[in-house]
């Protein structure tokens, strides 16, 4: 009651009047009178302003698994002197009511859905709960705008699990595209060797078959010059040596190994005597001795080998 014989609204906002204890009227925004002592606000209902009511709640989904569901309701009093009155005078805790339907849907609908498949049916729910909370709360003053689910946290123990599966489907999936890329490469290397390898036995093949023509048409113009095949065999034969030469001198990492046989002779072996010098000769000769190893004897290049030697390099270097 108040002793005072006015009152001021705000805007969207609604003062219920009660007279003596009963439902009087419904004042709008402005300047208002009232009856001293008899008029009485019992209620300020704010419309046409949206209001949040949040929940959280715990479930168990299909698999057994326990997760906390977090959401928000977004209600409204239109602006109806009707819905304003239905608002205050036909719930005592409209809020609580609202918390407990969308409890109990939730409720409902998560065991019968495993836990991973609870973030995919987030829109579905929440579509859900809007549609049928606004069948019942539109009989009582409120109008739904939103029901929305923010979030669903599954315990510790459980999203640790998760993460370790997921992470295991990871590495496996990165071991079979390493493995995969490992098997093309291996794949691709080995075409290209088998490619490889066909041209240079083309290569190989064309090259003797050039080299037996130019072999067959040198034959047969010494033929003509009355040459026999042993004289020109010998002839290609040392062609052959030289060429090898050439490609020895030209070559800078090449190493030359001789021995008495490759020479044809012409390194004498001479073991050393025990207690006598060697008697010097009489014309200058140039030698070299190969050191002694295990139980094999020194061999002594002569000047005769020496002098073919360095007549074939000379020859080879200005062929």
């Amino acid at each position: 009651m108040t002793l005072i014989p006015f009152t001021i609204v705000r805007q969207n906002s609604a003062k219920i009047i009660e007279r003596w204890g009963k439902f009087n009227r419904i004042l709008k925004p402005g300047f208002r009178f009232v009856i001293p002592l008899a008029d009485k606000v019992v209620k300020v209902v704010d419309y046409n302003i949206t209001k949040e009511v949040d929940f959280e709640m715990r479930v168990k989904s299909a698999d057994d698994s326990f997760s906390t569901v977090l959401g928000t309701i977004h209600r409204v009093i239109p602006d109806d002197d009707k819905q304003i009155y239905n608002s205050y005078y036909s719930l005592a805790k409209p809020e609580k009511q609202m918390i407990d339907y969308v409890e109990d849907f939730i409720s409902t609908s998560c065991s019968t859905v495993n836990l991973k498949d609870l973030y995919t049916h987030k829109s579905v729910m929440s579509a859900k709960i809007k549609e049928g909370l606004s069948k019942i709360m539109t009989q009582h003053g409120f109008e739904i705008r939103n029901a929305l689910i923010r979030d669903i946290r599954p315990d510790e123990k459980i999203v640790g699990a998760m993460n370790e599966i997921n992470a295991s489907q990871r590495t496996l999936e990165a071991e079979r595209n390493k493995a995969e890329a490992e098997k093309v490469n291996i794949v691709t290397r080995a075409e290209a060797e088998a490619k490889k390898m066909e041209l240079m036995g083309q290569g190989l093949a064309k090259q003797r078959a050039a080299i037996m023509s130019g072999y067959k048409e040198m034959v047969e113009n010494f033929n003509g010059m009355d040459v026999g095949p042993a004289e020109t065999i010998k002839l290609l034969l040392t062609s052959q040596h030289i060429d090898a030469w050439k490609e020895l001198a030209t070559s800078p990492n090449a190493k030359v190994i001789i021995s008495a046989d490759d020479i044809g002779g012409s390194y004498k072996s001479s073991p050393p005597l025990p207690h006598s010098p060697s008697p010097r000769s009489p014309t200058p000769s140039y030698s070299s001795t190969v050191p002694k190893s295990n139980n094999q004897q020194p061999t002594t290049i002569t000047s005769a080998t020496m002098s073919d030697l360095k007549r074939a390099l000379i020859t080879a270097q200005h062929t």
